[in-house]
């Protein structure tokens, strides 16, 4: 139980859910966390959650609550599927959606390079486009055809 808790955040939102932002200074995952004030970007709701469950047990109710959380966010879009959006299989769509929520979506989505226009892809040499990097010389080229000048250790003249 010890490794499923551990993932990420856990230990963070367990430390809030024991103490309630007073960390005292001996505390043992002061070594993880070096900062006690990074314990504030951990929102209250969660750990009030897991404080109201830690009957079970503080790694019970972390999951306990976890669990309870993703049913009611299925619950929820069930209902938006079948009352606002009228679809026809609104609970094939929020098993869906408890299998595959948006976050999975989003931070496994590759990540799209912005597009070159072509007036920027004809300044740069065949070499830097096939590694990424045109070395000083085409840095250069890129600043004198930009209006700066190739060196900064040029002085401008008053």
């Amino acid at each position: 139980m010890g490794t499923v808790y551990r993932a990420w955040d856990g230990p963070n939102y367990l430390t809030v859910a024991r103490t309630g932002y007073q960390i005292p200074d001996g505390y043992a995952l002061l070594g993880y966390v070096y900062v006690k004030s990074d314990y504030l970007v951990h929102l209250p709701g969660y750990p009030a959650l897991i404080r109201l469950f830690s009957f079970l047990g503080y790694q019970h109710a972390m999951l306990f609550v976890s669990m309870l959380c993703s049913a009611g966010a299925a619950i929820l879009f069930y209902r938006l599927c079948r009352d606002t959006w009228h679809l026809p299989q609104p609970l094939f769509l929020a098993t869906v959606f408890l299998f595959f929520p948006p976050r999975w979506l989003y931070f496994r989505a590759p990540a799209r390079r912005r597009p070159r226009t072509s007036s920027s892809r004809s300044r740069r040499s065949p070499s830097s486009r096939r590694t990424g990097s045109g070395g000083p010389r085409s840095w250069r080229r890129s600043r004198r055809s930009r209006g700066f000048p190739a060196s900064s250790s040029r002085r401008l003249s008053a």
